[in-house]
């Protein structure tokens, strides 16, 4: 997960990210789905002139059905096939208040649509190799993008997955992964993000109840390398000032967070061999650079300026999503689901709702399991 949301955030526009769904796509990939809550969560809620300093967990959201479940895949005979699980996804989201003219002051709806990719490959039944990638396109009227209707793409996301071992006397699975972070977005490499790495465990128990039911417990660290501790402009807009003295000014002064740390709980309830309900609480800690001691020159002696002790240096957010998917023609699944990722505090210091608030997005999806399409071609 990354930069999620900024507690003094001003804008209107709330963000469009959604957690994935499915237990084993893990907690997080809600937020490249990290990479992604990651990278999108800040970019929709500070005003991109203001700060272009962009999750996790990008990109759409992917059902237990596609592919089966984790446990499906790994044991008995149903998941022998090396690409099965791998799926591709179409999206529309919006947010909740866009539905609502009076809920602000402002009415400012937010309306998009995207395309997920997730293709994967199993070597034996133990490990997963899994690259994540999305593109979307809001087609009401960005408050950030420099033209209507501009396509964005996430960053690039390469998971090593464990699938884990289910210890005999209790059931319980213990799995884990390592994710690598590629910045490719617009708003990393504005960030001046490298890349990241991002290792999780998940312990998960699963029950006889009804088609399936299974809990799980996910926690992820992430460390990110950044060029500069704070976003960066395209130039510093001083018209005549060509030297190095005018470099300071390409700094957004929003601080970029060099690492996170994540823990929650999910639930995943296969009701019918189609229909599948599935929701995950993700709690988010982010630490950001320190601010140091600086000078400056006014018009005479330089004034050394001493960093305050008391600042801030962290960020706190929550991330919760609740989806139901229904499989279509074995190949095919629908999603319906509400996802909400916020900063814990709203900027009067009073503590948001984390379920449900201005931040809440609303998603319906078309996925396709490719693998299992082709092998059927």
């Amino acid at each position: 997960m990354a930069h999620l949301l900024h507690n003094d955030q001003t804008s209107v526009k709330a963000p469009r990210e959604r957690a994935a769904s499915g237990l084993e796509r893990d907690l997080l990939t809600a937020a490249h789905r990290s990479s992604a809550i990651e990278v999108r969560m800040i970019r929709r809620t500070l005003p991109i002139a203001a700060a272009v300093l962009a999750l996790v967990f990008s990109a759409g959201t992917a059902s237990a059905q596609l592919g089966g479940s984790l446990e499906a895949q790994t044991d008995g005979t149903e998941g022998k096939r090396p690409w099965r699980g791998s799926f591709l996804q179409y999206q529309h989201s919006m947010t909740a208040i866009s539905a609502d003219k009076g809920a602000e002051p402002m009415w400012n709806p937010v309306y998009l649509h995207g395309v997920t990719i997730q293709p994967q490959r199993y070597f034996g039944d133990s490990f997963v190799a899994r690259l994540g990638f999305s593109i979307e396109q809001e087609l009401t009227n960005s408050d950030y993008t420099n033209k209507y209707r501009e396509y964005e793409w996430s960053d690039l996301s390469l998971d090593l997955v464990w699938t884990g071992w289910v210890e005999p006397g209790t059931g319980i699975r213990f799995a884990g992964g390592l994710r690598t972070i590629g910045a490719l977005s617009k708003l990393s490499r504005a960030r001046s993000l490298v890349g990241g790495l991002s290792p999780n465990v998940t312990v998960s128990k699963r029950f006889d109840v009804l088609k399936g039911l299974t809990t799980a417990v996910s926690t992820r660290y992430t460390q990110r390398f950044y060029e500069s501790s704070t976003g960066r402009y395209d130039g510093h807009g001083i018209i005549g000032c060509d030297d190095s003295s005018c470099n300071a000014l390409t700094n957004t002064g929003v601080r970029n967070s060099p690492w996170d740390i994540s823990v929650g709980p999910s639930l995943t309830l296969g009701v019918t061999n189609e229909l599948t309900l599935s929701t995950a609480m993700i709690f988010v800690r982010q630490r950001l650079y320190s601010i140091g001691d600086y000078q400056v020159d006014i018009d005479g002696p330089t004034v050394d300026v001493v960093a305050d002790a008391d600042g801030t240096n962290t960020r706190y957010a929550n991330i919760f999503n609740f989806d139901a998917s229904y499989g279509l023609f074995g190949d095919y699944q629908v999603s319906l689901g509400v996802n909400t990722a916020a900063a814990e505090l709203a900027p009067d210091s009073t503590r948001r709702f984390p379920l449900f608030n201005r931040y809440s997005v609303v998603y319906l999806g078309l996925g396709v399991d490719i693998d299992a399409l082709a092998s059927r071609l």
